[in-house]
């Protein structure tokens, strides 16, 4: 399908895939928006579902957490001291975003910033 400018409001949320076409196309709804999009393959990335208590990392892209962050409170450059470390979750909030403790220090994200911790 052709670009429409009702995508921007879906970069960066999470959305649920409702249908994959003989074309290889990637239908999405996006509840939180209330639209739905047939989307390239290559713009669509898997969230991984996480639990309290699951141990994860950021993923290291500064820059997309910085995307992804916008609409979780954004980037806090205290976050900079964590990029390596494991943290665990501490909340899942009803939008998909994910709360995480670093030490005593909690931040909110969006899943795609995060993978789980090996």
């Amino acid at each position: 399908d052709a670009w429409t400018d009702d995508i921007v409001q879906a970069m960066g949320q999470v959305g649920e895939v409702t249908r994959l076409d003989e074309s290889g196309t990637v239908h999405v709804l996006y509840s939180s928006i209330g639209l739905q999009f047939a989307l390239h393959p290559g713009v669509v990335s898997m969230v991984t579902r996480f639990a309290p208590g699951d141990s994860v990392q950021m993923i290291g892209d500064k820059a997309a957490m910085k995307t992804m962050l916008a609409g979780a409170g954004g980037w806090h450059d205290v976050l900079d001291k964590y990029m390596d470390d494991t943290g665990r979750v501490a909340s899942l909030v009803a939008d998909h975003h994910v709360t995480v403790l670093f030490g005593n220090d909690e931040f909110l994200f969006h899943p795609g910033c995060l993978k789980m911790a090996v």
